[in-house]
């Protein structure tokens, strides 16, 4: 008679149990093959032989517990962590990005008696007159803003607004053709091509080609200029039609890189003229002949005007 355990198919777990010891030898016999019988009794053996030590409870479930006692970092937290660093880097790369765009961190200057021209990388061109300096963004083309102390010709690309900054008003372009002369209270602008718009204290000029607008403290004057493409100054002499006498002398010693003193009483007597860039001497002759003035070199260098 067959054994409860007679077949696998009524109880697939019959091998275990003969390792366990829970059926015979014999009554697995029953159950298998010869050959199979060897295999599982070689298994056995194996298995018997091998060295096990016996698992430290205690220790483990200890160490279980300490690991189970740890905190965690949650998956919000980790994410929460994600975006605030993204915050910080965006936060930085937004600062530098705003500071090379928005602040006027380059500087370009002409020295005494000479122009010098500077290329901006919208292809603009700007041409400073003898000491004359500008500061604008690194990232021009993205911000087309300039600041003038002295006086510039502009040659404008097309694009978006362009700005010059002065400390009298500012000037606004699209695309044309300049000239921009500041002092202390002083701003002169000068269209030779396209439009431009001046802004001082609230008021707005639109100036076309051949236009120009001078404002010298409270006085603002307007008129019509000649049909010339670039100021005379680009090509070496500096012309002037009822300057301020302060405003000319500005010039001679911006291209002479020389101290002229002269009566303040004649600060804003008018002058019409010009003068040479390449002789001191006959520019003197040139601004004191017509306004009846005489000169003279001190001893310390300086030149004086005089009636």
């Amino acid at each position: 008679m067959k054994s409860q355990w007679s077949s696998p198919d009524e109880n697939d777990s019959f091998l275990a149990h003969w390792m366990v010891g829970e059926i015979s030898d014999d009554q697995l016999l029953e159950m298998v093959s010869d050959a199979d019988y060897q295999a599982y009794a070689q298994l056995r053996g194996s298995l018997a032989s091998m060295q096990l030590n016996e698992p430290d409870l205690e220790q483990n479930f200890a160490a279980i517990q300490n690991k189970i006692q740890q905190p965690k970092a949650s998956p919000k937290a980790k994410v929460i962590s994600l975006y605030a660093s993204i915050a910080v880097a965006a936060s930085v790369l937004l600062f530098f990005g705003w500071n090379a765009v928005f602040s006027f961190s380059e500087h370009f200057a002409s020295p005494y008696g000479n122009t010098q021209t500077l290329a901006l990388n919208d292809h603009s061109q700007v041409i400073l007159n003898a000491h004359s300096s500008v500061d604008y963004p690194k990232w021009f083309s993205l911000n087309r803003q300039i600041k003038l102390n002295g006086e510039a010709f502009f040659k404008v690309s097309k694009g978006s607004k362009f700005t010059v900054e002065t400390s009298m008003g500012a000037v606004q372009v699209l695309g044309t053709q300049f000239n921009v002369l500041t002092g202390k209270d002083f701003l002169e602008v000068s269209c030779f091509e396209g439009k431009v718009r001046v802004s001082h204290q609230g008021k707005t000029w639109i100036l076309t080609r051949g236009m120009n607008v001078r404002i010298n403290g409270s006085e603002i004057k307007t008129w019509n200029q000649n049909n010339n493409t670039q100021p005379l100054w680009v090509s070496g002499e500096s012309s002037f039609a009822n300057m301020p006498l302060q405003m000319v002398i500005q010039q001679l010693e911006n291209q002479y890189h020389c101290s002229i003193k002269y009566p303040q009483n004649l600060a804003q007597v008018n002058y019409t003229g010009s003068f040479p860039h390449q002789s001191l001497a006959t520019a003197l002759q040139s601004v004191c002949l017509p306004l009846q003035l005489k000169h003279k070199t001190n001893p310390d260098g300086t030149i004086e005007l005089f009636e």
